[in-house]
Formats: structure tokens, C-alpha cells, sequence
């Protein structure tokens, strides 16, 4: 099977995932096992959104078909659930290993997708707990920093830096100016 260069079918979103060390193949991997209606031999612009769509229904994201922080987050803890020999290994070329401050770049989430990660990382009964908090282990990022973030209301000058720096461009946000 020859796959397609994910990066032309949706470049504008894959800056995300890939910050966290997760490649575009293993976006794919994560789909075909959590989306029935995914099919990874005719991957298309819809088929990739209806599939990204799908996931984040499934744990209460907002369904936009797009790889933002929050629901970039959540493939990566099921990525290392599924594939965690290979997911350590990819998460060392996460650029968050390396720039611990990127972790504002989750104030881009959704009041909605910050709220439902943040619970997840925080209440043992809650589904995508175990999963999530291993992942944000993995890449030692700072849960307090990060809960924080998740809570943002606004995306504030170092978090437009984050996303900025992560190559994120999905955003519609309005910046406060006050804060850093």
C-alpha cells in the first residue's frame, strides 16, 4: 500500500501532533484501531476528518475533524497505550521534551477539550485517565503548568509563542495582552 504524504492533506494541522513526537503514520495506526468507519486504504481530506470527528466524539472533544493540542493529546495517550515501545521512541524527538514552556500551547483547546482533558487527567474513574497521565509523564511535562493551561480562557503571548513555535496554526482565539 502506498500512503499518501499526510502533510498535503491537512499541513495547516498536523503541527500538533507531530510536536508531540507523533509521526502521521501512526495518526493513521490510531484511527484504523479506534474508527470502524476508518479505512486506511483510501485516505482522503473527508475520510481523515470523519475519522478525527469520530475520535473526538467518542471522549467528548469538539468535533471540528481537526488535530488541535486537545485532541492531539488524547491520540498520543492512545498511541502510547497501543504502541508504547515505539511511542517512547517517538516521543524523544517530541520538540516538549526539549521546550517544557510549549505546554502553553494548550490553552488553544476549547474551553469544552480543556475541561473534559483535564478531568481526564485528574479523576482516576474517568476514561483516558491511566492512558493521558502516562503520555504527560513520558514527555515530563509539568501537569500543574499544564491543568493550567487547559483552563485558559485566553491564549496568552507565551501561548501564542507555543503554538507558534509547534507550527500550529488552527486558532481563532482572542490573545490577552496582559498576561505572559
Amino acid at each position: 500500500v502506498k500512503w499518501p504524504d499526510l502533510n498535503k492533506l491537512v499541513s495547516d494541522e498536523l503541527g500538533a501532533i507531530q510536536a508531540l513526537g507523533i509521526s502521521e503514520f501512526s495518526v493513521i495506526k490510531i484511527l484504523t484501531l479506534y474508527v470502524d468507519s476508518f479505512n486506511p486504504t483510501d485516505i482522503t481530506v473527508d475520510n481523515l476528518s470523519n475519522s478525527i470527528i469520530n475520535l473526538q466524539e467518542r471522549y467528548g472533544l469538539t468535533q471540528d475533524g481537526e488535530l488541535g493540542p486537545c485532541t492531539a493529546i488524547t491520540v498520543g495517550a492512545l498511541y502510547k497505550l497501543n504502541f508504547p515501545i515505539e511511542a517512547d521512541k517517538s516521543m524523544r524527538e517530541s520538540i516538549f521534551m526539549k521546550m517544557p514552556w510549549l505546554v502553553k500551547a494548550f490553552q488553544a483547546c476549547s474551553q469544552n477539550d480543556g475541561s473534559n482533558v483535564e478531568r481526564y487527567l485528574s479523576y482516576p474513574d474517568l476514561p483516558l485517565h491511566k492512558e493521558l497521565n502516562n503520555f504527560v509523564d513520558a514527555l515530563n511535562i509539568d501537569k500543574g503548568i499544564l491543568k493550567q493551561s487547559l483552563k485558559s480562557k485566553v491564549v496568552t503571548i507565551s501561548g501564542y509563542k507555543a503554538l507558534e513555535s509547534i507550527g500550529y496554526t488552527g486558532l481563532d482565539f482572542a490573545v490577552d495582552e496582559d498576561t505572559k
